[in-house]
């Protein structure tokens, strides 16, 4: 048995790296068009820009993350997808069948939003075998303004504005701030809409700031409309009657271009653990608090 095992393993191990050939009459032997089940692929490239008004931004000005593209083989009934960074500014995509397909070309915001008014759309592109075919360069114009909104809630039983005796948040005035990726203040209208309190507008100006906005209950919507697009961060600070700023908030987003609306959703504020501010707030044990520091401890 063994010596007809030897020439068998001989053949084999003399022909390893090429297994995919075969190794006598073995049924078992690899076939080689399982390696690579496109062996004709090809692929296409595809570059971009963004503009505006004849200006080239980048992708984080709009809040662009991605470029989608699908494509549908003509004759075919379903089609595939592939999805690039913005930031990548051009791509090579995986191997495709030979022939001639239609595509349709989107940028997406977070949440697969599309900045484009309508997607740009090929027909007849022809995929060639085992070559790397260029779309043509593509110029996205997407407007770098956005909108977005947002509810403040201190998480007290009684509300934002009730007294701190009565279980509410004590709040009787609020300041917001928005600053962009660069940190420097950028001045914005805040439109807080009627609900439990009344309503009204907030400019943040920066070179002057206003007085505090009176206190706005957790039902009312605060929103920020035609906003320069990109990364921002919001800043909130509460008040109560002193005035003390006790409570505070910092939200970093990104807002998208092409006049679309980012919904931050409620913003808890925090409250400042200080005894000016928090009715429960106490020295630890052990605390000076709790010790005449002009009497010395009687055990030491």
């Amino acid at each position: 048995m063994i010596r007809r095992l030897l020439p068998i393993l001989t053949c084999c191990a003399a022909t390893l790296p090429f297994l995919i050939a075969g190794c006598g009459d073995s049924p078992d032997a690899v076939d080689a068009s399982t390696i690579d089940a496109q062996p004709n692929a090809g692929n296409f490239t595809l570059a971009w820009t963004i503009v505006n008004d004849g200006a080239t931004l980048s992708c984080g000005d709009v809040g662009a993350v991605a470029v989608a593209i699908t494509l549908i083989r003509q004759g075919a009934g379903s089609g595939s997808a592939e999805s690039f960074p913005c930031t990548a500014g051009e791509a090579v995509s995986r191997g495709f069948e030979p022939g001639i397909y239609d595509l349709t070309i989107d940028v997406r915001a977070a949440g697969s939003k599309s900045l484009l008014s309508s997607p740009v759309r090929i027909q007849g592109f022809e995929i060639v075998a085992r070559q790397e075919t260029a779309l043509p360069a593509q110029e996205f114009a997407i407007e770098p303004v956005g909108n977005f909104n947002f509810f403040v809630d201190t998480g007290a039983t009684a509300g934002n504005c009730a007294a701190v005796e009565a279980d509410g948040g004590g709040i009787v005035g609020l300041e917001f701030t928005l600053k962009d990726n660069s940190g420097s203040c950028v001045e914005a209208e805040f439109v807080i809409a009627e609900g439990s309190e009344s309503g009204g507008t907030y400019v943040s100006n920066c070179a002057t700031p206003p007085a505090p906005f009176t206190c706005i209950g957790s039902d009312q919507q605060v929103s920020v409309a035609g906003f320069r697009s990109g990364a921002l961060s919001l800043e909130i600070t509460g008040q109560k009657a002193g005035p003390i700023d006790c409570y505070d908030r910092v939200s970093n987003f990104e807002l998208p271009g092409a006049n679309l609306l980012k919904e931050l959703g409620v913003l808890l504020l925090n409250l400042e653990y200080s005894e000016a501010c928090d009715p429960d707030f106490s020295l630890p044990d052990g605390g000076m608090g709790g010790i005449d520091a002009g009497v010395p401890d009687a055990g030491l």
